[in-house]
């Protein structure tokens, strides 16, 4: 791998670069251009706005994640009383229709 700074006026370029006996792949490619303080400033904020905008997103998805969740653990571990009910019942009828020979 070479890293690779191209330099052109006020304009530059980074790459990172396979070579071999074959060919040159770049992995990655930077272009670098000057910016001044309030162009940058306007970059981060728009930047920093994207951000939080996602970290919101996400932290809602994981609270209806969260709920759904334990419903679903309560679900389990509770068992439902109508199946109770059903399965006492079958074992009391399977009993009483049973003969001993």
């Amino acid at each position: 791998f070479q890293a690779v700074l191209s330099i052109r006026g006020s304009e530059s370029l980074f790459k990172i670069v396979e070579t071999n006996d074959f060919k040159q792949l770049p992995h990655i490619t930077l272009a670098f251009r000057p910016g001044n303080d309030a162009a940058v400033k306007q970059f981060l904020a728009f930047r920093l706005l994207e951000v939080k905008g996602n970290a919101e997103d996400l932290t809602t998805q994981l609270a209806r994640m969260t709920v759904r969740q334990l419903v679903l653990q309560q679900s389990v571990t509770q068992p439902a009383p109508s199946w109770a009910a059903h399965s006492s019942s079958w074992w009391r009828y399977k009993s009483s229709t049973t003969s001993t020979c």
